[in-house]
């Protein structure tokens, strides 16, 4: 399973590689998931593997807004990890659009990003939810929370820590 890693972590970044893997017959879930988000990042949201939605979409770099507006109608399940991306590349109306409720890890993301986006999310007045579970990388069900900030893999720390932050561990 190291190995994936290192194969996921070279699909993140590099779209030729992960064009390689579109031929190969069986392909591991995370190696699939990882395809689909680098497509995603790179503005195609034709993406070969729908059943594996990626959580990750905003690293390592995020796409322009019109590509997560378009992923949204397509993938609407994907609203909080395009949520994320908007906060991190302070794209304010889509993120509105959105109308999601207040979540404890965008929070922390909006908190450690400059932009306007910033103050829109750190409403602090909304009751806050858990919605994103960053060790399992996924969207869970939402439940109100007391605390504000969550257990966030925050973009600008996510270097150093990216093969946890994606689920791949």
């Amino acid at each position: 399973m190291k190995d994936a890693n290192f194969v996921i972590q070279g699909i993140y970044y590099n779209l030729d590689f992960a064009k390689s893997f579109l031929e190969v017959k069986k392909i591991l879930n995370n190696v699939k998931v990882a395809i689909n988000a680098r497509f995603i990042i790179n503005n195609n949201i034709t993406i070969p593997f729908p059943e594996s939605l990626p959580y990750c979409i905003c690293f390592p770099r995020v796409t322009c807004e019109y590509t997560y507006r378009e992923l949204y109608r397509r993938y609407p399940e994907l609203m909080y990890n395009i949520a994320r991306a908007c906060a991190i590349a302070d794209y304010r109306q889509l993120c509105n659009e959105l109308n999601i409720l207040s979540e404890t890890n965008l929070m922390t993301e909006a908190y450690y990003t400059d932009g306007n986006t910033r103050s829109h999310l750190l409403n602090l007045d909304k009751p806050m939810y858990a919605v994103m579970d960053e060790l399992k990388a996924e969207i869970i069900n939402p439940r109100q929370v007391v605390h504000n900030f969550g257990c966030t893999a925050i973009c600008s720390l996510l270097e150093k820590n990216f093969v946890t932050f994606c689920g791949l561990l």
